[in-house]
């Protein structure tokens, strides 16, 4: 949409003082790009602390789940709670060795996500 648009939607006590201000712009295409979803998703997933912490530790090392509850002196099933959703939003890898899984951090998604967000900023 315009931003002659949104200006139309405005009350009538607010609509002139923002077509005077915004006069110049008035023609402009006003979009929000659809990557700020997955930037808010990404951010949304870091705020955990735990999360991060495994996030953390992952880009240092391939570890199993026992091993990062280990660490993080926290129960296996919450540390595999955490691992789900950092794998469903593609943030860490999985393999299996023996009878356990690995995890490791998907760094190139995990780059891209970045390098979006920083696009987005300037």
């Amino acid at each position: 949409m315009l931003l002659r648009d949104y200006v139309s939607k405005l009350s009538e006590s607010c609509k002139p003082i923002i077509m005077n201000r915004y006069y110049d712009l008035l023609n402009e295409e006003i979009t929000i790009p659809g990557s700020l979803d997955i930037i808010a998703n990404f951010l949304k997933v870091l705020s955990n602390n735990t999360r991060l912490k495994i996030l953390y530790l992952l880009a240092k090392y391939q570890l199993p789940v026992c091993l990062i509850a280990a660490i993080l002196n926290k129960d296996q099933t919450l540390i595999s709670h955490h691992l789900k959703t950092l794998k469903e939003y593609g943030l860490v890898r999985e393999y299996t060795s023996g009878k356990f899984k690995y995890y490791t951090t998907n760094k190139d998604k995990i780059k891209s996500i970045l390098s979006t967000l920083l696009y987005n900023i300037e």
